[in-house]
């Protein structure tokens, strides 16, 4: 009997202590499991229907597709390139270059590289960017600017920023007996609020008679009592039966009708049945004979005769297998029965070749191990005891927390957030957002972002 996983069959390239086989007393059943956490790989290549490839090693991970773009991510940090464009984030800072400018940020500052800085904002100190005279200059074209009210009909009158006193516009109510709508303004507030006129014309509408009749004036109630005492009389007849006789009187308005049923006229015969006397209920029917019968005595006879061939068989039948696992209680399994081996993956698209190997020690024990470089995989994801997540595909490596930070990295460079704040770098460079604001360094320059840039040094080159 031959049990192969299809690996290379050279005993270096296999790893030891990565895959169990659990066994299951009642099903029959050797469970091989694969390890959480793997020991002793020394590589890992997942490849996608597109020909993109990640090899993942002890040092680094390295993401790349046939047109050149490619990320390596290693101890010392991450370089991601399309050939032409390179961007490097290391811990001493980040360097992008578009092959002719190189620009640099990093704890010991920024150097642009010979290009411009550009989008600057607006500075508050006298060491940004631009300096404190500049955006006092340029406060004046602001407060030049106007702001206006406007609506469906018109707007206001424009009123300069610079408007001594400042701005005030008026929201103004109706006025006169007529007025419906009033307005007051306190604190912070502007109150727009009804009149008494249209608060008294609302609660007027809430008493209209077509909601209940709890407010009807006296008339209606009047019109309503007659109608009553007319109408419901010809609306009702009560007739006897035979049984009983009916009489009827009318007082004020509210007919009485008197049923009287007669000594002698209602009975209830033998059976519990109430009727007019004289009456006879119907008589049962009889039931039906039983029918007796017999058991088949040869019947008796044959079981007899199957039971002594039945205890032969099942003295071969009850032979037994044993089967054991790195963990579990030893598998029993008696002649003809069936023995299930499962690693619990039912799809065969879902499994790989050439990743398992299985060596024979000569004793009786197979030994099922993981190949120490993994190949036809399209994903794997990691987790630990805090809940945080990484999924490896040919594509990204994509790494979670339950908080909502993730950090994704592809062929085309890295993004990581925290839901808010947002940073990615791809081989063009660098972009930074913290969801109102976004900053860009690459190597044709940096795009501020309408943010300032503080502590910059006094210039002592005139390229400065």
């Amino acid at each position: 009997l031959n049990i192969k996983g299809g690996a290379s069959t050279t005993a270096s390239d296999l790893t030891s202590g990565n895959i169990a086989v659990v066994g299951d007393t009642t099903s029959g059943t050797l469970n091989i499991k694969m390890a959480k956490a793997l020991t002793g790989l020394t590589s890992a290549t997942y490849t996608d229907a597109a020909g993109n490839t990640q090899t993942v090693t002890g040092g680094s991970s390295t993401i790349s597709d046939a047109a050149g773009n490619s990320t390596v991510v290693s101890k010392g940090g991450v370089t991601t390139t399309d050939g032409t464009n390179t961007t490097t984030v290391a811990p001493s800072g980040i360097t992008a270059t578009d092959g002719t400018h190189t620009v640099t940020l990093g704890g010991a500052g920024i150097s642009a590289g010979g290009t411009e800085i550009k989008n600057v904002g607006k500075a508050t100190t006298d060491d940004a960017a631009v300096n404190k005279k500049q955006m006092d200059d340029a406060l004046k074209g602001a407060t030049d600017n106007t702001v206006s009210l406007g609506s469906e009909s018109g707007s206001t009158t424009a009123k300069k920023l610079s408007t001594t006193g400042g701005i005030k516009f008026n929201i103004k109510g109706e006025t006169g007996a007529n007025a419906l709508i009033t307005t007051s303004a306190t604190g912070d507030d502007v109150t727009i609020a009804p009149t008494a006129k249209l608060t008294a014309a609302v609660t007027a509408a809430e008493k209209s008679a077509d909601k209940d009749l709890s407010n009807i004036s006296p008339a209606g109630e009047t019109v309503i009592k007659n109608l009553a005492a007319t109408s419901a009389q010809d609306a009702v007849k009560v007739t006897g039966t035979g049984l009983a006789t009916v009489s009827d009187s009318t007082t004020g308005g509210v007919k009485t009708y008197n049923v009287d049923v007669k000594t002698g006229n209602l009975v209830v015969n033998a059976a519990g049945q109430a009727g007019a006397a004289g009456t006879t209920g119907a008589g049962g029917a009889a039931g039906a004979d039983g029918v007796a019968t017999t058991q088949n005595v040869a019947t008796a006879i044959n079981d007899a005769i199957t039971k002594s061939k039945t205890d032969t068989a099942q003295a071969i039948a009850d032979a037994e297998h044993k089967f054991d696992g790195d963990t579990g209680t030893t598998s029993v399994r008696k002649h003809g029965e069936v023995l299930s081996v499962k690693g619990g993956v039912t799809a065969t698209t879902d499994l790989t070749t050439g990743n398992i190997g299985v060596v024979s020690d000569g004793a009786g024990t197979l030994n099922i191990r993981l190949a120490k470089v993994l190949s036809g995989l399209t994903s794997a994801t990691y987790t630990d005891g805090a809940g945080n997540t990484q999924t490896v595909t040919s594509t990204s490596s994509t790494i979670t927390d339950g908080a909502g930070n993730t950090t994704t990295i592809t062929k085309g460079g890295m993004t990581t957030t925290d839901g808010t704040n947002t940073t990615t770098v791809a081989p063009a460079g660098v972009t930074a957002t913290d969801g109102t604001n976004t900053v860009k360094l690459n190597g044709s320059g940096i795009d501020a972002g309408n943010t300032q840039i503080k502590n910059v040094g006094k210039a002592t080159t005139d390229d400065a």
